[in-house]
């Protein structure tokens, strides 16, 4: 993605987060480690993305889209915290986007559960870091102790985008994710959400893909510019394709420009 790595700046504002559970219904101020102040580079890149994959997908109605990359390092927590969030918001950031502005750009809408983002790295997961949540009632929690998954919604603040951060470790995430309730799990969200994101763990040191084949409509993959080998990429793609999950599209994230960044978006 074109100067994608801009999100990975600290903010510089003050972010309120707000943890919400039915039992306490408290309230937190903490500063997130993810900026969702987007440049305008970024918020056309992500458009471009979200466009493409709802040419591929248009007939279906709601999407659970995986987000994931061949090995360690590529970025893909950070995409799918900006993805998500676009898709939470997307007519307030789209008419930003057509007369660009940086104030309000986490403004809430009027818009409800358009989009649920789901930490499914439970070797490594760092969404919760990224937005400063407790990694605990979370995905984990669900599966093992049956705790119900609206009271794992966290939210923050000014915002529609609801996270199910990871919950608490685990040994073998392959065969928890093997029992019934994942897939309970994600026809509920189903109901209740057009868009269900999954933050993946790297696809070729893990087995986790392959619990997904009948589950998720598509992965976008996630590639490093100038850093990772193609044959690695090429190993993922194949690995993909053995367990017949779809890629929907391949997101380059930090590539450099040898020539003026507007004049390749015009090519």
């Amino acid at each position: 993605m074109g100067l994608f790595n801009e999100a990975l700046k600290k903010t510089q504002d003050q972010s309120g987060i707000e943890n919400h559970t039915p039992e306490t219904n408290i309230q937190r101020e903490k500063k997130t480690m993810i900026d969702l102040k987007f440049t305008k580079a970024l918020l056309a890149d992500l458009k471009n993305l979200h466009e493409n994959i709802e040419l591929i997908l248009n007939k279906q109605p709601r999407k659970i889209i995986a987000i994931s990359s061949a090995v360690e390092g590529e970025g893909v927590s950070t995409l799918s915290a900006n993805y998500a969030f676009l898709l939470a918001h997307y007519s307030n950031l789209m008419s930003h986007y057509l007369h660009f502005s940086t104030s309000n750009l986490v403004a809430k809408t009027n818009l409800k559960n358009e989009a649920v983002l789901i930490d499914f790295n439970l070797k490594n997961p760092s969404i919760h870091q990224l937005f400063n949540l407790d990694r605990e009632k979370g995905l984990t929690e669900i599966l093992f102790e049956n705790l119900e998954y609206q009271r794992t919604l966290k939210t923050i603040s000014l915002s529609e985008l609801k996270i199910i951060t990871a919950g608490k470790p685990v040994t073998n995430s392959v065969t928890l994710l093997k029992n019934e309730k994942f897939d309970q799990l994600l026809q509920q969200l189903k109901q209740e959400f057009n868009y269900i994101i999954l933050d993946m763990a790297p696809i070729i040191p893990n087995a986790d893909f392959m619990v997904l084949e009948k589950l998720i409509d598509g992965v976008i993959l996630v590639v490093q510019a100038g850093v990772t080998h193609w044959e690695i990429v090429q190993k993922a793609q194949a690995k993909l394709s053995g367990s017949g999950i779809p890629i929907l599209g391949v997101a380059l994230n930090r590539r450099s420009y040898s020539i003026p960044e507007y004049i390749y978006r015009k090519l």
